[in-house]
């Protein structure tokens, strides 16, 4: 789908180990320059026995929605941005993504915006959709065929609206390298460009919300509108129908079904801004109902915030 050439690549390079008192941390390093390579992220080795509480709820709670036969896989990765800490449930295994793809999209906009700002205001128009791209069951607003947009414009169509059309735009008309530099610098498998589907991980998706929170991949006020943008995301139905409206979440979310079969994926990635902590939250599901899918994001989503809830403020 991404890549320059044919074969698949891995931007492993750019993760390095080093350890911290007893614990181990890889670090993930932008490597474009011969002397400065900025950190994008830190990954401690282990998962935080703090969680340990909270992790057996949620095992108890899968265990049980697999048993309904409505849900087969259900994967959870859960950090902390004040200091590293994390947690996971099945959090390597392998799902398509779906429009949670879009973020690599958009990262992809934001260092071209880098090179030149008047990029923004360019302007595409849309003249032929895409009728082979997946079909989308959670819409909102679609762009129209026969208009002109600009990028910013279709950056926030395919954002807050998850637009398939914009987003195939979007696709046509930029660099293929900068969206393959989303993935290497990363440290992520770049995808094939024969690949019809993609397969990523809990773990891998969450990397893309990270750098956006860091400021670590683009520039503060390029990621500021980016999570700006993810806040006005109009999926309400999972990770935000937990929350109070006193809480702020940039999220995504993503879907994948397939043809001739009721089995379909529904998974969201979210920044979730607590009152004494900001956590990135990714969970993905795999099942026969979406609906019911969508609605365990949501219990998932309000049992983490509750176990938040109920700790002491000075453990935060």
């Amino acid at each position: 789908m991404f890549s320059k050439n044919s074969t698949t690549n891995v931007g492993r390079e750019n993760v390095v180990a080093t350890n911290i008192g007893d614990e181990k941390m890889n670090f993930v390093r932008l490597k474009r320059h011969r002397l400065s390579q900025p950190i994008l992220f830190g990954d401690i080795s282990k998962e935080s026995s703090k969680f340990t509480n909270l992790k057996q709820e949620l095992l108890n709670k899968v265990s049980l929605e697999k048993a309904s036969n409505k849900v087969s896989n259900v994967s959870i990765y859960l950090s902390e941005f004040n200091d590293g800490s994390w947690m996971g449930i099945q959090q390597n295994d392998l799902f398509d993504p779906g429009s949670i793809m879009k973020l690599p999209i958009l990262l992809a906009y934001l260092k071209r915006l880098e090179v030149s700002p008047s990029f923004f205001d360019k302007r595409i128009k849309f003249d032929i959709a895409n009728d082979a791209m997946p079909k989308q069951t959670i819409v909102t607003n679609h762009i129209e065929k026969g208009k002109t947009y600009t990028v910013r414009n279709l950056i926030k169509a395919m954002i807050i609206d998850s637009d398939n059309q914009a987003n195939m735009l979007l696709n046509q008309n930029i660099e293929p390298e900068f969206v393959y530099n989303v993935f290497t610098d990363l440290g992520m498998e770049v995808p094939k460009i024969q690949q019809s589907t993609v397969k990523m991980s809990a773990i891998d998706i969450s990397k893309f919300m990270r750098v956006l929170y860091n400021s670590s991949y683009t520039t503060q006020n390029l990621s500021e509108f980016a999570l700006e943008l993810l806040t006005d995301t109009k999926f309400n139905n999972g990770m935000k129908k937990a929350l109070p409206d006193s809480i702020i979440i940039a999220h995504k979310f993503g879907e994948r079904g397939y043809r001739d079969t009721t089995f379909q994926e529904i998974h969201e990635t979210g920044i979730i801004y607590l009152p004494d902590n900001t956590i990135v939250l990714t969970i993905m599901t795999s099942g026969n109902d979406q609906t019911y899918q969508t609605q365990l994001i949501s219990n998932i989503t309000k049992s983490i915030y509750e176990w938040y809830l109920a700790k002491p403020t000075t453990n935060l």
